[in-house]
């Protein structure tokens, strides 16, 4: 069984963040020497492959796991034994992957893309997401302690899934004293979603037939207070950070002890 890296045992990388489509942003990658491009997810919640490279690198497909969109639809794929991930000089061994058609459910005019890389791919590191830089960043132990130094902590939960085998991050914004948990979803190009029961506690829509409206409102997270553009959605989350609100700051989050900056 694969065990979780040690920070300090590999160089801090910066790995590019390549346009897409729109905002999308992915990720160039090797499996057993073959290059590919990943899209980068941060709410995906599992590394996934398509059945062409499992079918490539002979794994046997297996299983199913069960998770939920932030709709409440539920989602399902498949699992392969995992072998390493090279992300520039970056050497990430996985244990599994998760199987899945990801053109199956994209435009047919979209260019080809092989997997997705999460939170989960980065499990056990330090990672700074800087989208207005376009760049991911895997820090070493060194690396993060100067960043930290420099940086707000904010409150940040991680979430395992419905049985323990994905991984995602939400954070808290606080508001009137009281702590809403959102999804760090860089896949989100809409503006920050928030579900209709937090759009009526914070004054942003009067019930759920005003779910879709946006309104500006002030949200207090890091330094200061931002001001925001919410989306009102049936979602089962309290909300969902979007690319855009992502963009204008620069995240550190330790995928290991749970600890999450922001500048």
């Amino acid at each position: 069984m694969m065990g979780t890296p040690a920070i300090s045992a590999y160089s801090q990388e910066i790995v590019p963040l390549v346009k897409y489509g729109g905002n999308f942003k992915k990720v160039e990658v090797s499996i057993e020497g073959k290059p590919y491009w990943f899209l980068f997810d941060s709410g995906a919640g599992e590394t996934i492959i398509s059945p062409e490279i499992a079918r490539l690198l002979n794994k046997q497909v297996y299983g199913s796991v069960t998770g939920y969109r932030h709709t409440g639809e539920k989602f399902e794929y498949q699992l392969c034994d995992g072998a390493n991930i090279k992300i520039g000089s970056t050497v990430i061994p996985h244990e599994t992957f998760g199987v899945y058609d990801l053109m199956s459910f994209l435009p047919k005019e979209a260019p080809k893309i092989d997997g997705v890389l999460s939170l989960k791919t980065f499990q056990g590191r330090v990672l700074s997401i800087d989208l207005a830089a376009k760049k991911l960043t895997i820090e070493t132990t060194s690396s993060a302690g100067k960043k930290e130094k420099r940086m707000t902590p904010v409150l940040s939960r991680l979430v395992t899934g419905p049985d323990g085998s994905q991984l995602d991050v939400f954070t808290a914004l606080r508001r009137e004293g009281k702590l809403y948990w959102f999804l760090l979803d860089t896949a989100n190009m809409q503006p920050v979603l928030v579900s209709s029961h937090v759009a009526r506690e914070w004054g942003l829509a009067a019930g759920p037939a005003s779910t879709g409206t946006a309104r500006m409102t002030d949200i207090s997270f890091g330094k200061g207070t931002d001001s925001v553009e919410f989306s009102v959605e049936d979602i089962i989350y309290d909300g969902m950070l979007s690319f855009g609100f992502i963009s204008k700051k620069v995240f550190l989050i330790d995928l290991g002890k749970n600890k999450m900056w922001v500048d």
